[in-house]
């Protein structure tokens, strides 16, 4: 559910970013994205979307720090939309100038879920995101 709930938020995004940033009616013929990792799995959906109603556009996306993004624009890397999973790096971006005014949206929110084992000793209900700081723990992972 969270998947195409996301892709559907995605796509408007990309239809305007289409239009509006290239002084065109059409698409460009290449756009370029650079996506916080954690989209992967809804980008390439929503991006296999808006390809079916405009097959001229060849995307280029390149996931990964959206931190790493926010220098590399910076620096002047040609991205044409930034998905970033921080709002305050496309917020500095637009104040800086090296965004379009009022372009900024926030396109998703995201939860962060803590489990353990049922044997674990943590009390993850009574700790929530404080269970990470546990001596006990030896190792975290992420899913997304």
């Amino acid at each position: 559910m969270v998947r195409i709930r996301l892709s559907i938020a995605l796509l408007p995004a990309l239809a305007l970013l289409a239009c509006s940033g290239h002084n065109a009616p059409s698409p460009p013929d290449v756009l370029t994205i650079a996506a916080a990792a954690d989209l992967k799995f809804a980008l390439d959906e929503a991006i296999s979307q808006f390809k079916k109603a405009n097959p001229a556009t060849e995307v280029k996306i390149t996931y990964g720090s959206s931190g790493n993004f926010y220098t590399q624009v910076q620096s002047g890397a040609p991205f044409d939309l930034f998905l970033s999973a921080d709002m305050e790096y496309p917020r500095k971006l637009e104040d800086s100038g090296l965004a379009i005014k009022g372009t900024e949206f926030e396109y998703a929110v995201g939860r962060l879920g803590v489990w353990t084992r049922n044997q674990s000793p943590i009390d993850v209900q009574k700790l929530e995101i404080d269970s990470l700081l546990q001596p006990s723990v030896k190792w975290i992972g992420f899913y997304g």
